[in-house]
């Protein structure tokens, strides 16, 4: 019988990808070490996101990673707070990277359309995304979708 921490990386990836809920991928990665170690900094981290569009570092690193964007359930795009940094009341980024808690840009039209672009470069990566929120009012009235034609 093959345990579940001896299957391959590739098959485990496949099984808790699965496991929606933290409380259940919690109580897989307190079964073993091995388990821990791959379940914990990716996809606990990973599930849930609350960043700002203008967040530029982290589209950046999520196109980099496709495998980490596949982890992501759940996105919440929030407001910017004096147009300049994020609001780090919550803000939702995994930790195992602190890097992506960068200070956004500057809010002018050529730098939403910059961060709209990598924004739409990184959401076909997130295979498993079931949730979307977008709470950001830096363009107006305008829609994302109609910023981005």
């Amino acid at each position: 019988m093959t345990l579940l921490s001896e299957l391959s990386p590739e098959l485990l990836e496949e099984i808790v990808v699965y496991l929606t809920a933290p409380s259940h991928l919690l109580s897989l990665a307190l079964t073993s070490k091995a388990l821990h170690s791959a379940i914990v900094p990716n996809h606990i981290e990973f599930r849930h996101i609350r960043t700002s569009l203008r967040n530029n570092s982290f589209w950046n690193f999520l196109t980099e990673r496709p495998l980490l964007a596949s982890y992501i359930h759940g996105l919440e795009i929030i407001a910017v707070n004096d147009n300049t940094q994020l609001e780090t009341e919550g803000l939702l980024l995994p930790r195992s990277f602190p890097g992506l808690n960068q200070p956004c840009s500057p809010d002018d039209s050529a730098t939403s359309k910059a961060a709209l672009t990598s924004m739409f470069l990184a959401l076909p990566l997130m295979r498993s995304l079931e949730d979307f929120t977008y709470e950001d009012s830096s363009l107006g009235e305008r829609s994302i979708i109609e910023e981005f034609r």
